[in-house]
């Protein structure tokens, strides 16, 4: 059943026994009271993240976040081999040595979300540990 309640439609979802139990507790860790909030923050999440992730003409803007260990395979000189090609959308990095073998490194895009999507396909690459982003669209 759908309905529309001041501009809300409230509709069924199915999900599986421990996902909701777990979303029970983030509830309680978060002190958020209703079930539909969190929901609704995720599914908002979820459809920017796609959004950014299929409408690629659009302007983005945000940071790319990598982890890896820079002692692995000329890993230093590879990462920075590939922000050369991307200047026009690099804003900055900021890398960070986290200890003697780790490092992280932040790097700032704005520009097209096809030319940020572009960047990070290239630093998967890399041999790297971890990458992720978060880019907000400029409307």
């Amino acid at each position: 059943m759908v309905y529309s309640l001041y501009n809300v439609v409230k509709v069924g979802v199915s999900i599986p026994t421990d996902l909701y139990e777990k979303l029970n507790d983030l509830l309680k860790k978060m002190g958020v009271k209703s079930r539909s909030r969190i929901v609704q923050m995720a599914l908002r999440e979820y459809v920017l993240n796609k959004s950014i992730e299929l409408e690629q003409d659009i302007d983005v803007v945000g940071v790319v976040a990598i982890y890896y260990i820079h002692g692995r395979r000329h890993i230093d000189e590879e990462l920075v081999e590939i922000q050369h090609r991307y200047l026009d959308i690099i804003v900055s990095t900021q890398h960070l040595h986290l200890t003697k073998e780790s490092c992280a490194e932040f790097i700032v895009v704005r520009g097209k979300a096809f030319k940020v999507n572009e960047l990070i396909k290239d630093l998967s690459k890399a041999d790297i540990i971890h990458i992720d982003r978060v880019l907000i669209p400029l409307l």
